[in-house]
């Protein structure tokens, strides 16, 4: 797994985000505190618009059978 700084270096849009943010922080238009607060509200709305499917299961077994197929899909 890469650090964050490793990420930074290598990844496609990644630096693009961090550099806006950063950007709007420097300026003052934004505090890092909102910087966060956005973050999480973001994901937030992605869960709510793409929830996982809880699937109806008969037993115990096949309930862990299930956790398990979910824990190894990508």
């Amino acid at each position: 797994m890469m650090t964050i700084r490793e990420r930074y270096l290598s990844d496609h849009w990644f630096p693009t985000l961090v550099d806006s943010l950063e950007h709007l922080i420097d300026t003052g238009k934004i505090t890092p505190t909102e910087v966060r607060e956005a973050a999480m509200l973001a994901c937030i709305n992605y869960e709510i618009r793409n929830p996982l499917p809880i699937p109806v299961v008969e037993s115990l077994e096949e309930a862990l059978r299930c956790l398990e197929r979910m824990r190894e899909s990508p």
